[in-house]
């Protein structure tokens, strides 16, 4: 059977209130299997956008599994671009429709998410909050309770496609950056897809190493979080006498290589942003650039570059060896490296700073 047919059968089922699921899910593997077999770039485009007519908020089984089937696909190196359009409008469909429950539940418990009644009683997290909410309003505002569940159904897709190379990503932040913030607290997809779109490409750096007086300035992609970026600095021979990230490490930590290979490697430094320069002594973690933060939390300097300045560290830290997104590629690079003179000559304008 050709992929046509198999594409047009499958879509039969999953669009069709589905009565047997592992069968469908059955067929759904053979499609995937031979689509790989499939050398005809123009055939594979045709049967992943036909897939992508079978996402609903209706048939949330077949579509979520259609979903699934072409973010898989995605992240095993079929282009983004066959799907990316008709999945953003899709998504960006679901997160407006789900934004009514948002905007009424923030507006009906405003002042309890303010404080609680008691002084010794604990708020109640939004996430409890806004269930008890979903079911008081599932009749009343039943299409935008089913959008707002969907979230956690259609994201994954998502993920894969925006973060498979930057002309992706930034059509989808562009598109929908500023409607998944407001689900970022309230659902998984909202807080992974805002993750992801904080994550910076080419942008300018000046990095430190106080005991060697020594540092670069350059660029970063693609980093995601600022464990893996410490991760990245210890891999650079211009910072570190004998590099100890082996190329297993390198490989993940740079979106090569397995996801995570749930190891850790110890910490060469503790980070800091460019007021560290200011710091008379050491123990100012104000100043600290925190591992579980992201790059863009890391202040400019002078309107040129984020600063990162490293020193010795308090403790011995483990860093986890994994990435957050599976297809992200990071990346330092490096377009000056700097003497002790220059580093001395840097640090002394950023003490004069205010």
């Amino acid at each position: 059977m050709d992929l046509a047919t198999k594409t047009q059968e499958l879509l039969i089922k999953l669009t069709n209130q589905v009565t047997d699921q592992d069968s469908v899910i059955e067929q759904a593997r053979d499609f995937y299997q031979t689509i790989f077999e499939v050398d005809a770039p123009e055939e594979v485009k045709t049967a992943m956008q036909k897939l992508t007519t079978a996402f609903s908020l209706d048939q949330i089984f077949g579509g979520t599994l259609a979903a699934n089937v072409c973010g898989s696909l995605v992240e095993n190196g079929f282009p983004p671009a066959y799907i990316s359009e008709e999945y953003t409008v899709f998504f960006k469909d679901v997160l407006q429709k789900a934004s009514v429950v948002v905007n009424a539940f923030e507006a009906s418990y405003e002042e309890p998410l303010e404080a609680p009644n008691d002084e010794d009683e604990e708020p109640e997290d939004r996430a409890t909050l806004m269930e008890a909410f979903l079911e008081e309003v599932s009749e009343e505002m039943s299409e935008a309770v089913k959008a707002f569940r969907a979230i956690d159904q259609y994201y994954a897709c998502g993920i894969a496609i925006f973060s498979a190379n930057q002309t992706e990503f930034y059509q989808g932040k562009t598109a929908i950056e500023s409607l998944v913030g407001q689900f970022a607290e309230y659902t998984s997809g909202g807080y992974w897809l805002s993750k992801l779109f904080q994550v910076l490409f080419q942008e300018p750096i000046l990095v430190i190493e106080l005991n060697a007086q020594k540092g670069f300035i350059g660029q970063i992609n693609g980093i995601a979080e600022n464990f893996q970026f410490q991760m990245l600095l210890m891999a650079l021979p211009q910072l570190n006498q004998q590099v100890m990230v082996s190329p297993l490490h390198q490989a993940v930590i740079k979106g090569v290589g397995e996801q995570s290979t749930g190891e850790s490697i110890t910490g060469l430094w503790n980070m800091y942003d460019w007021t560290y320069a200011h710091q008379g002594d050491k123990s100012g973690t104000h100043h600290w650039i925190w591992g579980e933060g992201v790059p863009a939390d890391i202040p400019v300097f002078n309107n040129q570059y984020r600063v990162i300045i490293l020193d010795t560290p308090s403790y011995s830290r483990g860093l986890p060896v994994q990435r957050m997104f599976q297809n992200l590629k990071a990346e330092i690079t490096i377009e000056k490296e700097l003497n002790a003179d220059e580093v001395a000559q840097w640090l002394a304008a950023m003490r004069n700073s205010k």
